[in-house]
C-alpha cells in the first residue's frame, strides 16, 4: 500500500494520465471541422490563379519543414528523457560535453540548409500583375 493509502501504483496513473491526454489530443485533431478536401490546403483557401497556386505551395512547404523540425525536436526530447535518466543509485552528475564544434556546426548549417530548400521556388510564376491597380480619372 502507498503512503496515501492507495493500493495503485504511480505509474499506472500516469499511464492512465498520458491514454487520456493522447486521447483528448487525437479527437482535438480530428473533430476540427476540416473535410478532407481541405486537408492537402492546410487552412489555405483554394488558389484562383498561378500566383496562388505558389503562394499554395510555400505554404505547403514551410508546413513540412516545421513540422520536421517539430518532430526532429520532440524525438530529440524524447530520447534524451528516456535514456539520461538518473538511476536512483547514481547520484554524480553525467560527463558535460561542452565546446564540440562539429556538433554546433552540424546544429547550425541543418536548419539553415532545411530553410533555403524550402524557400527555394521557381521564380518564373512570381511575375507582376497584368491588371493595372491605379484608377483612371
Amino acid at each position: 500500500m502507498s503512503p496515501n493509502g492507495s493500493d495503485r501504483s504511480p505509474r499506472r496513473s500516469m499511464r492512465r494520465k498520458l491514454l487520456s491526454a493522447l486521447t483528448l489530443g487525437l479527437v482535438l485533431a480530428t473533430a476540427t471541422g476540416c473535410s478532407s478536401s481541405q486537408l492537402p490546403r492546410l487552412g489555405l483557401p483554394t488558389p484562383r490563379d498561378e500566383q496562388g497556386k505558389t503562394v499554395l505551395f510555400l505554404w505547403q512547404s514551410s508546413w513540412i519543414a516545421a513540422l520536421a523540425v517539430g518532430a526532429l525536436v520532440w524525438g530529440l526530447i524524447l530520447w534524451s528523457v528516456i535514456f539520461h535518466r538518473r538511476s536512483r543509485t547514481k547520484v554524480e552528475v553525467p560527463p558535460q560535453f561542452r565546446y564540440n564544434m562539429p556538433l554546433e556546426a552540424l546544429f547550425t548549417i541543418v536548419p539553415l540548409m532545411m530553410v533555403s530548400c524550402s524557400s527555394s521556388t521557381p521564380r518564373a510564376t512570381s511575375r507582376p500583375c497584368s491588371r493595372s491597380t491605379s484608377r483612371s480619372t
